[in-house]
């Protein structure tokens, strides 16, 4: 949509999007969600990892805890993890792992549904019949920790303060399709948006703040910025060594079991994981299968929830053989993906041919993938120059067995085609700088997509997939959006401007001592926190 209804989120490893992108680099930025979402733009190379991927760094060494979870069990603090904050200004914040945890002193106008759609939350939501506009209502029942209400001017200031705020900010694309806000009575607000289709609603996925607080607190780093007074599940009581919170008994939603959060702040997910082992955190989001490949000692449970990552193979474009669409449909029959996903990421991830979730509601369950056929793949790669002497480079990073073991089988099926392939396992440095130099030929890795439907980067020169993808911005009515996303599907399946193997999963790690009663939800892995005992 217009530059997107919430464009651009982090890629893990780049993710060779600069062979999508042909010569030219990728840089990313935010797509708005402190949870899983990217999109991708044409610039300079920027690379990033992921903070909750363990780095590769030399095993760390935490002090013996004086206290152990299990001797916790009644004194009512959950104990959880971020890095150190910058800002506890959540629309200001740059920082993942700070969003999550704001997450609990902060609601949003919306959050999403068992089937990846954006319903009202903090607020009701009256989309008009074409969703150009809609009337977001503010619950009567939503007050601020300082005692005063919530008001649409609130909402006002927030979608304002976003628009200003630093170009990484977690939150920040998510304004970018909203035209105009404007002010019906003290709790209702009408939106406006620049592209108009049953999508809009993810762009209210925010938080919003109190415009009588932070009115003139532009500084992330200013003294309000780092005492929030918010309206979520819990208030914030102070910082330290530690960041404390509190329970909110004025929450419109069910009153937290536990009264007290306490928040270590610890400098990366490595020291995130053993900090868990030695029973100092009750509860660390970790993506799959990162906890099955890292076990501790600590006996642990993981929660698992839907994300979006994308695991795919992807082409150096600047390469003219993957300009012929029988080499790019070849490739993608030649490896038995379903059996691939089945068993190097187990009931960690969901088979996907598209970047579209399986359990989405966009989702069109009659698009099929391309089928495994090795002999068909064989004929459709007939025409590949055999050269011993230049062989495909596949690269794929060395953090993720499941991936190298994809990148094996994708090389010996190659070669029993009588393709030449040389595989390169490579630390996320060598990585990233052979996409950026283009020194590749094909890669296996994964991107966050965001859960609006933008990826068109993915396929900047296709004009089949560009037009398709044009309907769905302009569809004004849900029957025709679900048609068009269909025809939208299929087309990328056939186009096969990547390869799509599955969305992995993320996951809860939490301690034996923890109950609960949901599952952690898409995009906000401690929504359901208020029910944990």
């Amino acid at each position: 949509m217009k530059n997107t209804l919430h464009n651009r989120k982090n890629i893990y490893l780049m993710l060779a999007l600069v062979g999508i992108i042909a010569a030219a680099f990728l840089g990313l930025a935010g797509c708005g969600s402190p949870v899983e979402d990217a999109l991708v733009i044409p610039g300079d190379a920027a690379f990033y990892m992921d903070p909750y991927e363990l780095p590769d760094t030399p095993d760390p060494r935490l002090p013996e805890s004086p206290t152990r979870a299990v001797d916790w069990q009644d004194d009512g603090i959950l104990r959880l993890s971020m890095r150190p904050p910058q800002t506890l200004n959540p629309l200001l914040n740059r920082d993942q792992t700070v969003a999550h945890i704001l997450q609990l002193l902060f609601e949003p106008l919306a959050v999403l549904d068992e089937n990846m759609r954006p319903v009202g939350h903090l607020a009701s939501l009256e989309f008009s019949l074409d969703y150009a506009v809609v009337i977001v209502t503010i619950r009567n029942d939503a007050i601020w920790s300082d005692g005063l209400p919530v008001t649409a001017d609130d909402l006002i200031f927030s979608v304002e303060t976003l628009r200003n705020a630093p170009e990484d900010a977690i939150y920040r694309r998510f304004v970018d399709n909203i035209e105009d806000v404007a002010r019906l009575s003290d709790r209702t607000v009408r939106i406006s948006f620049v592209d108009a289709n049953p999508a809009v609603g993810y762009a209210l996925l925010f938080p919003i703040i109190p415009r009588h607080y932070y009115l003139i607190e532009t500084d992330p780093a200013s003294q309000r910025n780092q005492m929030p007074v918010g309206n979520g599940s819990f208030l914030f009581e102070g910082m330290g060594q530690t960041l404390q919170l509190v329970r909110n008994v004025n929450t419109f939603r069910a009153l937290p079991v536990f009264e007290r959060v306490e928040v270590l702040l610890l400098p990366d997910a490595q020291i995130d994981l053993y900090a868990f082992d030695r029973g100092l955190i009750d509860a660390l989001r970790l993506p799959m299968p990162e906890w099955t490949r890292n076990p501790g000692a600590t006996p642990a449970r993981g929660d698992d929830f839907p994300a979006m990552y994308f695991e795919h193979i992807g082409y150096n474009m600047a390469r003219e053989v993957f300009h012929d669409l029988n080499v790019r449909q070849g490739i993608a029959q030649l490896i038995n993906a379903d059996e691939l996903i089945a068993t190097q990421y187990l009931h960690h991830a969901m088979r996907a041919a598209t970047p579209i979730h399986p359990l989405s509601w966009k989702h069109d369950a009659a698009v099929q993938s391309l089928p495994y056929d090795p002999q068909r793949a064989r004929e459709l790669l007939r025409d590949v120059p055999r050269d011993a002497d230049n062989p495909w480079a596949i690269i794929v990073g060395v953090d993720s067995p499941e991936r190298i073991a994809i990148a094996r089988r994708l090389a010996d099926a190659l070669n029993d085609a009588g393709i030449y392939t040389e595989m390169y396992t490579l630390s996320h440095n060598e990585f990233a700088a052979r996409l950026a130099m283009g020194n590749y030929d094909l890669y296996v890795g994964w991107m966050e997509l965001c859960f609006a439907p933008d990826f068109a980067f993915l396929f900047p020169h296709d004009a089949v997939l560009e037009e398709l993808f044009a309907v769905t911005r302009f569809a004004a009515t849900e029957t025709a959006f679900l048609a068009a996303m269909g025809q939208l599907q299929q087309a990328f399946v056939e186009q096969v401007p990547v390869v799509g193997l599955a969305f992995r999963h993320s996951s809860v790690l939490m301690h034996p001592r923890l109950q609960t009663n949901k599952t952690p939800a898409a995009g906000r892995a401690f929504l359901h926190v208020n029910g944990w005992r």
